[in-house]
């Protein structure tokens, strides 16, 4: 399938983002699901298409969105230089296979245009973040450390 990266999401597309998003924070166990909320997906999505710090991978033939990842700029204080640290890396057709891929491309892309000096990544909400590592070490990222998080009722 051929694609293409552009910056706009419709409001169409950002609603399926959206609830896309929500069914996945909200499986159960996740613990996204104490404190996810698709009303924040909804008002920041669209801030950050306009932002530019969103891109969207598309169809070639019918326009379709295939995955979104977000990005921003981060300043870590263990390091002068500014590093690209992933948002988000979110696949919408389930029927595209590859986009994991597609998107860590997209990732050193934008990285290496912007002079950043690497790439900060997670999978805060894959049920399998082994698979996740696994892309991202083929592209010679290396695990720096587990993120713990704990959330208060």
């Amino acid at each position: 399938m051929e694609t293409y990266w552009n910056t706009k999401l419709t409001k169409d597309e950002i609603e399926i983002c959206a609830r896309l998003l929500n069914d996945i924070m909200h499986k159960q166990g996740s613990t996204l699901a104490h404190f996810g909320d698709i009303e924040s997906v909804r008002e920041f999505l669209p801030a950050l298409v306009n932002d530019c710090a969103v891109r969207v991978l598309r169809s070639v033939e019918d326009n379709h969105v295939l995955g979104i990842i977000v990005w921003g700029v981060s300043n870590f204080w263990w390091s002068k230089e500014p590093f690209l640290f992933e948002d988000l890396v979110l696949a919408v057709d389930p029927k595209y296979h590859g986009f994991a891929r597609e998107a860590i491309k997209a990732l050193e892309v934008l990285a290496k245009a912007n002079k950043f000096k690497g790439i900060l990544s997670g999978c805060l909400l894959q049920d399998k973040p082994q698979m996740v590592l696994n892309s991202y070490r083929k592209f010679g990222f290396n695990e720096i450390i587990p993120n713990m998080l704990k959330v208060y009722k």
